[in-house]
């Protein structure tokens, strides 16, 4: 799957069952709510876009935790990056072009739109594109 930053640059994700098992390298990620739409086409609605150094680790402890459980979080999607500064300017490219729902709550703001912030459309890709570990 890929997802575009605020600029327009592209980044390649491989996608995951919530809770895989991943080695001791970095990346940015995003956790989101994967389903099927009527055309059987894979959709996510972006809960939570983050970057690690340590994605073995990412999710143990995470402060978001209740917020990923509470909107369905069923799937990650991993773009391996080893260098923390180019990790960061990813996530903060990602965050910027896409309001996910538990950056939006930690700031206290609503998943509504606000002011000039559109709201996100479930994100959409081909149905040979889906979260490893599905069965569908």
């Amino acid at each position: 799957m890929v997802l575009h930053g605020a600029g327009g640059q592209p980044y390649a994700f491989d996608l995951h069952t919530f809770g895989s098992d991943f080695g001791p390298v970095g990346g940015v990620y995003f956790i989101s709510n994967r389903s099927r739409n009527p055309s059987r086409r894979g959709e996510h609605v972006l809960i939570y876009v983050g970057q690690t150094g340590k994605l073995s680790d990412c999710l143990e402890g995470h402060p978001q935790a209740s917020c990923f459980d509470q909107n369905g979080a069923n799937c990650i999607a991993v773009h391996l990056d080893d260098n923390e500064a180019s990790r960061l300017v990813k996530e903060a490219d990602l965050i910027n072009s896409y309001h996910t729902i538990c950056e939006d709550q930690s700031k206290g703001e609503d998943r509504e739109p606000q002011g000039n912030w559109p709201a996100l459309p479930p994100i959409s890709h081909s149905t040979d594109t889906t979260c490893r570990g599905f069965s569908d």
